[in-house]
């Protein structure tokens, strides 16, 4: 299946899955989670800036300081979680 997308786009996009999947953070608590949701909040951002047909950042670079801050996130909803049981 041919993408109407840029080559480039097309090659971000493959690379941002591989980073995801390689990723060393995986192996941290909740370290999966926080790759999904990253990834998915980041896709959508990505997908979303694509079609509104402005400049796009590169996908394939990954966000730490924002992969760290989805990590805190997921950790905190799950404390207060664990306190209301």
């Amino acid at each position: 299946m041919k993408s109407k997308w840029p080559n480039e786009h097309a090659q971000a996009l493959l690379h941002f899955f591989i980073e995801i999947e390689s990723s060393p953070f995986v192996t941290r608590e909740n370290g999966k989670k926080a790759l999904l949701t990253y990834a998915a909040r980041v896709r959508r951002n990505w997908m979303d800036m694509m079609k509104g047909g402005g400049k796009v950042f590169n996908i394939a670079l990954i966000n730490n300081e924002l992969l760290e801050s989805v990590s805190r996130e997921i950790q905190s909803k799950m404390t207060a979680e664990l306190q209301r049981q």
